[in-house]
């Protein structure tokens, strides 16, 4: 079984020739919402509160001040933001980090990196994306492959099972277990909901994505008062290790394994402690400067003496011609 890890990298190094890497990413936030909508400080002015009184535009920042503002506000004395702040910055995710125009630039006949691991992948393999875009399994359905989600933790051997245990801007969270939209039948859901479809009031609808913050709740089910959210995540996860456990081959593009989600590398390493077999090499592509981290972070979980292949960053793709 082939397994494909995909983070923020893999999505930024493949739109390098359609757009600016400045934009993209959690560092480049505030800069993409001021270029796809200049008048987003008006509109959303409850997250620019936020925004000012963080202190910072790196977008795990901004979120976790507002999520902690909100669970420990008996601590604080009170809460300064409305309900509808929430809703404003789910509104500014889809803003962000859609990427439909992006990603629709992007010529197919081109040779790239993402490209090249997804044409790899057969029926049984699995495509992890830790991203909430949907670049890679759009991607993957126009070179032809048959995507699956993968649902209640079973990988199905005559698909390409696909595995986003983020979340994803086209999955809808409706505020009640028969709101929450992940698939449509088992097929990938490859349009992001659309920015007008999140309420600005604080209620529900808004995209089912775990927020850049370091408690996350929706991953524990005692804190989690939707529970099919709840099992949504579980489910990816339990699946997530159950890949990792089977694994023959393991490729990682642009994911740091980022020691804030504790939570992820514990159940890697525990899939990995599973294994009966040690895995071969792992490759992975990244940019040179956390060549050095992510080694870390592998040999931490998959143990100090598994051989790594650095494949250096993820390739662009070419823009179609116009």
């Amino acid at each position: 079984m082939r397994v494909l890890i995909l983070g923020t990298g893999a999505t930024i190094g493949t739109l390098l020739g359609v757009a600016s890497a400045a934009e993209l990413g959690v560092l480049g936030f505030t800069k993409r919402l001021s270029r796809v909508k200049p008048r987003w400080r008006d509109e959303y002015a409850a997250l620019a509160r936020v925004i000012a009184d963080c202190g910072s535009e790196n977008l795990d920042q901004i979120w976790t001040h507002l999520d902690y503002t909100i669970k420990l506000q008996r601590s604080l004395g009170r809460n300064p933001y409305q309900p509808g702040t929430s809703g404003e910055l789910h509104r500014a995710l889809l803003d962000a980090y859609s990427l439909t125009d992006e990603i629709g630039k992007i010529d197919l006949r081109s040779h790239f990196t993402l490209k090249t691991e997804l044409t790899r992948l057969e029926e049984g393999d699995v495509l992890v994306s830790f991203n909430w875009d949907t670049s890679a399994e759009r991607i993957a359905t126009d070179l032809g492959k048959r995507l699956r989600v993968v649902l209640d933790r079973a990988l199905d051997e005559h698909s390409v099972n696909l595995l986003k245990p983020h979340g994803s801007l086209s999955w809808e969270d409706g505020g009640t277990a028969d709101l929450v939209r992940w698939h449509d039948h088992g097929q990938p859901l490859l349009t992001p909901m659309p920015v007008e479809s999140v309420h600005r009031d604080g209620r529900y609808m808004q995209p089912l994505v775990l927020g850049a913050i370091p408690m996350k709740e929706r991953l524990i089910k005692e804190t989690q008062p939707n529970q099919a959210i709840y099992e949504v995540f579980a489910d990816q996860w339990g699946a997530v290790v159950e890949a990792i456990a089977s694994a023959t081959t393991l490729t990682v593009i642009g994911y740091r394994f980022p020691s804030e989600d504790g939570y992820g590398r514990f159940l890697l390493k525990e899939a990995a402690r599973r294994r009966t077999a040690a895995l071969a090499t792992i490759s992975y592509h990244a940019l040179e400067t956390d060549k050095e981290e992510i080694e870390r972070a592998l040999r931490e979980i998959f143990g100090p003496s598994v051989p790594l292949f650095f494949g250096g960053p993820a390739s662009p793709a070419a823009a179609k011609v116009a």
